[in-house]
């Protein structure tokens, strides 16, 4: 190799090292903005990121996370879409995510299809199971949001809102001993943060049995 040659050969390398740095450190500071629930700068960040590494699906699919929590739903889309496209090696954050923001768009058939999409590529997922549940539920698939909670419940995640949502649904199904069981452990686990505990308490009542908290 010639010295020119070796020379530019030397600069081209240095000139790409610098670009993956400069990526690395939009990146970081796009993660940093997003824990510290700064949405609007690490939308900035990652853009400056994915102009430098327009190959990343990691940067479109946390831009869309700093997009989904300001309500920009449908930019939100986009890059979970994008991201999606790129085959992931682990898409489950980015279906989970989307299928989230088609929930509170009231697409809920397309929010079971993405969180079915999560849980077949992590059938332990507890959370995909959780919202596929809440979806199902406003579907009316009661006995399938039934069936999702459990899962949930059986995978750990045991907090209020889930019990609350089976109660919900087995109170659609008459099953009314099983809605009222778990209208207690939301109140056992929940107390009155929310200030509804007398609510639930009257629900159970309605249901036919007395409170147990």
């Amino acid at each position: 190799m010639s010295y020119k040659l070796r020379n530019y050969f030397n600069i081209f390398i240095i000139l790409a090292s610098t670009v993956l740095l400069f990526g690395q450190n939009w990146k970081d500071l796009g993660f940093q903005a997003l824990k510290n629930n700064d949405s609007q700068n690490a939308i900035l960040y990652y853009t400056e990121a994915i102009k430098l590494d327009p190959g990343d699906d990691n940067s479109f699919t946390n831009r869309a996370l700093a997009y989904s929590k300001l309500k920009d739903y449908d930019n939100a889309i986009n890059d979970f879409t994008y991201a999606l496209s790129m085959k992931p090696s682990d898409p489950v954050i980015a279906y989970n995510s989307r299928g989230l923001v088609y929930y509170k768009l009231k697409q809920y058939e397309k929010a079971v299809d993405d969180h079915t999409n999560a849980i077949k590529f992590n059938p332990k997922h507890r959370i995909a199971y959780y919202n596929r549940g809440l979806a199902l539920k406003k579907l009316k698939r009661y006995n399938e949001a039934v069936e999702d909670y459990s899962k949930a419940i059986e995978l750990g995640l045991k907090i209020a809102t889930v019990y609350y949502g089976r109660a919900l649904a087995y109170r659609q199904l008459k099953k009314n001993l099983e809605s009222s069981e778990d209208f207690n452990e939301y109140i056992k686990l929940n107390g009155n943060k929310d200030g509804d505990a007398e609510e639930i308490r009257d629900q159970i009542k309605a249901l036919g049995y007395e409170p147990k908290y």
